[in-house]
């Protein structure tokens, strides 16, 4: 990362301003603006802004994500809360491609929350996910609502073993809340037109029906369900739950 050539930084009896400041690599480039005058208010513009970058600082085994990111965020350490807006182009985690995400962030005045809607909608049909709630900057608690219309499965595929190829759509309304490494979900799934391989036994399974799946605090409820394969003409019958 370079800093632009135009970029001005102007500071005088412990104030300063920030004008034409920028950074750059390649086709990246981040502008910064804003001041200091008894008071911070500054802003940040992202242009086509990588966020693989952000998974360096994740856990190694924590979801990956890639995209390009165009969007701002803006602080004022007076009484108004702090935010941004975001787009995501190329929206990917765990090397599926999702589509399009668009993030709007906005805290409480106090700043003690911070409040998330997103939205995630494939190229090629409607918006599949809503993600809405808030996140706690002093408990780092969570409590999200996700609202799932035709959601695609495959987004799992990296992180199960025992299965490849997982296909179909996800409906339905779940809570996610309390601490954001050990919290409870509420709601349901319904997952159509599911199908995946099993590499193990080289054979293909699908579901003729919807399935539901049911979660309630630590427990996940999984209704009967039977697998069909082609290939040999069999049938399993599922079912249990999970805590």
């Amino acid at each position: 990362w370079n800093i632009t050539e135009q970029s001005v930084i102007r500071a005088k009896n412990n104030n300063f301003t920030l004008n034409n400041f920028s950074i750059e690599s390649a086709n990246e480039r981040i502008d910064i603006s804003g001041f200091y005058d008894k008071n911070l208010k500054i802003y940040f513009d992202f242009f086509n802004f990588d966020i693989n970058l952000l998974n360096y600082f994740r856990k190694p085994d924590a979801s990956k994500f890639v995209g390009r990111l165009d969007g701002s965020i803006w602080y004022s350490s007076v009484s108004k809360p702090f935010g941004g807006y975001f787009k995501i182009k190329d929206f990917t985690m765990n090397n599926v491609l999702l589509g399009e995400m668009i993030l709007n962030a906005q805290s409480d005045f106090s700043r003690s929350s911070l409040f998330l809607n997103a939205d995630i909608k494939p190229y090629d049909t409607h918006k599949t996910l809503n993600l809405n709630g808030s996140i706690s900057l002093e408990k780092n608690d969570i409590d999200f609502i996700a609202n799932f219309n035709g959601f695609n499965t495959n987004f799992l595929d990296p992180l199960l073993n025992s299965i490849s190829n997982l296909k179909g759509s996800l409906y339905g309304k779940t809570r996610f809340y309390g601490p954001h490494d050990n919290y409870m979900i509420d709601g349901y799934i319904n997952v159509d037109s599911l199908s995946f391989k099993v590499p193990y036994l080289n054979t293909n399974y699908y579901l003729r029906n919807s399935y539901k799946i049911l979660f309630d605090r630590d427990n996940i409820i999984l209704d009967s369900v039977t697998f069909f394969d082609n290939k040999n003409n069999t049938s399993a019958l599922f079912y249990g739950k999970t805590n």
